[in-house]
């Protein structure tokens, strides 16, 4: 299984990328319009930067408007490159309409300059596996824990965040998060954005996860949106199978009939691993957010 490269991939080439507990200090951000922190948590005992930009008209003194939040995981790459269009897309276009609604964005890292990616790996899966002698991930249910009890008390009190209406998007190891979130605690958001997820991860354990959602559940109230890059065909082993898996999982989730799933699927043409993912993003946060409105 060639593991390691899609452990790497994409964020390895960059930078090798109830009341609140934990400590938010603000630092400095070179770039305008960026509100930028270091967040020491106290359930992971590890330090995260989290960038925030803020919706258009945002009114700091205005505590009665509740903005959806939209979590973007990677935070260092995709932040950047998905955040700001977010924000653009916010913005009223010639018929004086968004194409989304107006939100919190807020990217989610490790420090640049302690960048591990066994820690990204342990954050981001669900399971332990062993390779090349050594365990690696299992720590998804804890990275969960500290977004739900730490970081979105901490953006929706600090920023009028609304705590019911929350987007996670997720990529390769984020997109294998954001199924694990989905089948094990979905009320932890109400929307979900999953690019290239790695369902390979500890012998396809993600679609017994699925499964057993399915045996003791009769609805899925959420939005969904999966994509993959067309060029994310199977490897010449059959290990990796990035198309046929996202469609596999997507046939699995509509076969369910849960009467208030809204899910898309989207194949981008000629986007590999790397490329597909600021226009999934883009095209799934504007799926996952009108849905409900067609």
């Amino acid at each position: 299984m060639k593991l390691f490269y899609y452990l790497a991939i994409g964020l390895s080439a960059f930078y090798l990328s109830t009341a609140h507990a934990g400590t938010a200090k603000s630092k400095s951000f070179s770039r305008m319009g960026v509100q930028s922190y270091t967040y020491s948590s106290d359930v992971l005992s590890r330090d995260y930067v989290i960038d925030i930009v803020l919706p258009p008209g945002f009114n700091p003194a205005d505590s009665t408007t509740k903005y959806p939040v939209i979590y973007i995981l990677d935070g260092y790459i995709q932040f950047p490159m998905v955040g700001f269009n977010l924000y653009q897309e916010q913005l009223p276009g010639d018929d004086g309409v968004g194409k989304i609604p107006r939100a919190i964005i807020v990217g989610i890292e490790q420090p640049i300059t302690s960048y591990d990616w066994k820690l990204r790996a342990l954050d981001m899966t669900p399971t332990e596996i062993e390779k090349n002698g050594s365990l690696i991930g299992g720590g998804a249910d804890n990275f969960l824990t500290f977004l739900n009890s730490e970081l979105k008390p901490f953006i929706n009190s600090t920023y009028s965040g609304n705590e019911n209406d929350q987007t996670l998007l997720g990529h390769s190891l984020g997109g294998l998060f954001g199924l694990h979130t989905l089948f094990t605690q979905p009320h932890s958001f109400s929307r979900y954005v999953i690019g290239s997820p790695t369902t390979w991860w500890d012998n396809d354990y993600i679609f017994s996860k699925e499964q057993n959602y399915a045996a003791s559940n009769t609805d899925l109230n959420k939005n969904v949106f999966l994509f993959v890059g067309s060029t994310e065909t199977c490897n010449a082993d059959g290990e990796l199978c990035g198309v046929e898996d996202v469609k596999k999982i997507t046939r699995r989730l509509k076969s369910r009939n849960y009467e208030n799933l809204i899910i898309k699927r989207k194949i981008l043409k000629k986007e590999n691993h790397n490329s597909v993912i600021a226009p999934g993003f883009n095209r799934g946060v504007e799926f996952v957010m009108n849905a409900n409105n067609k």
